[in-house]
C-alpha cells in the first residue's frame, strides 16, 4: 500500500553489486539507484518511483483497411517494431509445398508464421500483398492496430525485483551469481516482457466471440479489427480428433457466454474497447511494478512479495487465455476456478488483507463482488465511450444475476452464504476429487445434482477485467 510518506527504498546487501551493472540497471530503469554501505537505496523524492510514467504497451495509430492505406499499414507497423527484439536468432521453418486447399485455417496459420520469419524488407511487401487483402476479404477487416512492448526497462525491473529477492535470500553474491546463472532462477515462471502480449490477447478474445485478430512478432503485433466483434462457430474451434471422441463434462452446465457483447458495442465501441484494455493493463503493470506496494515503515522491500505477485499475473493471464481453447466446459470452469483462487492470493497478500484465501475465493461470486466489477467496469468504461461502459455494467449484473439464479435453484436455498459454500465445495471436488473433509460430499452431492453454472467462467473474465482496470481499489475491497 503506498502511504503518504514512505522511507527511501531499500535493496539490502546490493551495494557490491558489480559497478557498471548498477549504472546500467540505474540508465534502463530510470531509478536514481545511490549505494549506502553494503545496501543500495532510491531516495524516497525520486520520481521514477511513479511507475505511470513507463508503460509498457505502446499503441501505434489506427488506420484503416483499405486498399489505399495497404503501403501505410506496412509502414505504421514497420515502424513500431519492437527494436529489442528483432535481433532474434532462429531458423524459418522450411518450406513444404502443398498442392491441396486446406483452408482458411491453414491460409491464416501460413501468413502467420511468414509474418513472424520474414526480415523487415520481405515483411512490408507481406503485409501489403497478402496480410492487408487476406484479412479485408476473409475477415472483413476494417482497422488495424499496431502494438508492442517496451521491453528494456520492464525487464530491468523485473530483474532488479529477482537480484534484490536472491541477494535478500541468500546475502553472498557469489551465491546468487551460482544460483542466479546456473540454474535460471524463476526461468518458466517469472514473466519476460514479451509474455505481457498474452495478456492483452486474454482480455482480446472470449471464444467464440474475438475483438481483435493478431499477426504477431517478438513483443510486438499487427491487429486487425472488423466493424464489430467477430464470432467463430463453437464447433469450428475444435481440433480434428477432438470431434470425433465423446465429450465428458461432469459437474457443468453448457453455456457458451456472449461477454463480449457482439450485437452492443458497434465498431466505436470494440475500438475504444482495445484501447479500455491496453490503457489497463498498463495501469495494472504500472502498479505491481510500483516498489512502495511492498514497502515496509522502514524502507525495506519485500522482493519475494513483487516477484510473487508477477508470477502470480503470470498464471493467472495463461489461464485466461487457455479457457479459449479448451472446449471441455469441465475444463473451462476448472481454469476459471483456479483464476479466481489466485485471484484471491493476490487480494490476501498484496491488498493486505486479513481474510482466509478460501473466504475472500467466495467473496469474489457475491452481490458485494458484483457491484464493485460492475461499478469499475462501468466507470472505466464509460471514459472511453459511454455506452461501453453502460454495456460492461449490464454484462456483469446479467452475469452475476444468472449465477444466483442458478444457486439458488440448485441448492433450494435463498442464502447467499449457502451458494458460496457450495462454489467452493465443487471447486474442491474439481480440484482433489470426492473425499472431501468435513462432510462437504454428503452435504453437497448428496442433497443436488453438483453442477456448476456456466456463469463461473465470465464471472473469471470479469474479475481479471476489473482488478486490472483499478488494480489497486479492487484489490483492497
Amino acid at each position: 500500500m503506498i502511504q503518504d510518506k514512505m522511507a527511501a527504498i531499500l535493496f539490502p546487501n546490493t551495494g557490491a553489486l558489480d559497478p557498471a551493472g548498477i549504472e546500467r540497471m540505474k540508465d534502463l530503469t530510470g531509478y536514481n539507484l545511490v549505494i549506502s554501505g553494503k545496501d543500495l537505496i532510491i531516495p524516497d523524492n525520486d520520481p521514477s518511483l511513479d511507475q505511470r510514467r513507463f508503460p509498457v504497451f505502446e499503441v501505434g495509430r489506427v488506420t484503416e483497411v483499405t486498399e489505399k492505406k495497404y503501403e501505410e499499414i506496412a509502414d505504421n507497423y514497420i515502424g513500431h517494431l519492437a527494436e529489442e527484439y528483432e535481433a532474434y536468432e532462429g531458423d524459418k521453418p522450411r518450406n513444404i509445398p502443398v498442392f491441396a486447399k486446406l483452408g482458411l485455417s491453414a491460409e491464416l496459420k501460413g501468413r502467420a508464421i511468414d509474418f513472424f520469419f520474414s526480415d523487415r524488407e520481405e515483411l512490408r511487401l507481406l503485409i501489403i500483398e497478402s496480410i492487408c487483402p487476406f484479412m479485408k476479404q476473409q475477415f472483413n477487416a476494417a482497422y488495424s492496430i499496431p502494438l508492442r512492448i517496451n521491453g528494456n526497462r520492464q525487464q530491468a525491473v523485473l530483474s532488479l525485483g529477482k537480484i534484490s529477492l536472491l541477494m535478500q535470500k541468500f546475502q553472498s553474491k557469489e551465491e546468487v551469481d551460482r544460483i542466479n546463472f546456473g540454474s535460471k532462477s524463476l526461468e518458466s515462471l517469472l514473466p519476460h516482457p514479451p509474455h505481457f502480449m498474452t495478456y492483452a490477447d486474454a482480455l482480446l478474445i472470449h471464444v467464440p466471440l474475438v475483438i481483435s485478430l493478431p499477426f504477431s512478432r517478438v513483443a510486438s503485433a499487427l491487429h486487425f479489427l472488423s466493424d464489430k466483434p467477430k464470432e467463430f462457430v463453437h464447433d469450428s474451434n475444435k481440433g480434428l480428433l477432438e470431434t470425433l471422441f465423446s465429450s465428458l463434462d461432469p459437474m457443468t452446465s453448457r453455456g457458451v457466454g456472449d461477454v463480449l457483447g457482439k450485437d452492443h458495442i458497434g465498431s466505436v465501441g470494440q475500438r475504444r474497447y482495445f484501447s479500455l484494455v491496453i490503457a489497463g493493463l498498463n495501469r495494472f503493470i504500472a502498479y505491481l511494478n510500483d516498489l512502495r506496494n511492498y514497502q515496509s515503515s522502514d524502507g525495506t522491500v519485500d522482493f519475494q512479495a513483487f516477484v510473487q505477485a508477477h508470477c502470480a499475473a503470470h498464471l493467472i493471464f495463461t489461464e485466461l487465455f487457455a479457457i479459449n481453447f479448451a472446449n471441455s466446459s469441465y475444463i473451462k470452469q476448472k481454469l476459471a476456478f483456479s483464476i479466481v483462487d489466485k485471484i484471491a492470493n493476490l487480494k490476501r497478500h498484496l491488498g493486505q488483507g486479513r481474510e482466509e484465501e478460501s473466504a475472500l475465493f467466495k467473496k469474489m461470486f457475491s452481490d458485494d463482488s458484483c457491484q464493485l466489477v460492475a461499478s469499475i467496469l462501468k466507470h472505466h468504461g464509460r471514459n472511453v465511450y459511454r455506452k461501453l461502459g453502460d454495456r460492461l455494467s449490464r454484462l456483469v449484473q446479467q452475469s452475476y444475476g444468472h449465477l444466483h439464479s442458478e444457486l439458488r435453484q440448485i441448492t433450494r436455498d435463498d442464502d447467499e452464504g449457502a451458494w458460496l459454500g457450495y462454489l467452493r465445495t465443487v471447486r474442491n471436488a474439481k480440484d482433489h476429487g470426492a473425499f472431501l473433509v468435513g462432510g462437504q460430499f454428503e452435504k453437497t452431492f448428496l442433497t443436488t445434482d453438483g453442477s456448476v453454472p456456466s456463469d463461473v467462467v465470465q464471472i473469471a473474465f470479469l474479475l481479471v477485467f476489473a482488478m486490472v482496470l483499478e488494480p489497486g481499489r479492487f484489490l483492497k475491497s
